[in-house]
C-alpha cells in the first residue's frame, strides 16, 4: 500500500480552475483513493476490537480514543466511522454518565 500526502496550493495570477482548491489543502491519499481522517470528538469504531469511543488524537495512522462510558483511552490502527447507531448509544452513555440529558 503507498500513501502519499501532498499540499496544494493555488498559484497568484493564475487562472482559477473551478475544480481547483482555492486554498491551501492537505490531501492523503491511498494508491490515488481518498483517505477518511478522524475528526477531534468525532465518534470512531475500533475494529479490532468492536469498542467505539470519542477521537481524542490522531497521528496521521494511530488514532487515540477515549471510551464514553469513562476508563483510560487507547490506541488503534484499524479503525472506521461509527455509524449513527453506534454514535447516539456512544453519545448516550456519555450524557448519562456525566448526568445530563438530552432533551
Amino acid at each position: 500500500m503507498t500513501i502519499r500526502a501532498c499540499t496544494v496550493r493555488a498559484e497568484e495570477g493564475a487562472p482559477r480552475d473551478t475544480n481547483a482548491p482555492q486554498h491551501s489543502q492537505f490531501v492523503a491519499r491511498v494508491d490515488s483513493a481518498p483517505v477518511w481522517a478522524p475528526g477531534l470528538h468525532e465518534w470512531v469504531a475500533d475494529t479490532s476490537t468492536d469498542r467505539v469511543g470519542e477521537t481524542v488524537g490522531w497521528d496521521g495512522q494511530t488514532v487515540t480514543l477515549r471510551p464514553p462510558e469513562g476508563g483510560e483511552p487507547w490506541h488503534t490502527t484499524t479503525y472506521r466511522r461509527a455509524t449513527q447507531r453506534e454514535a447516539m448509544h456512544a453519545r448516550l452513555t456519555l450524557e448519562n454518565r456525566l448526568g445530563n440529558t438530552l432533551c
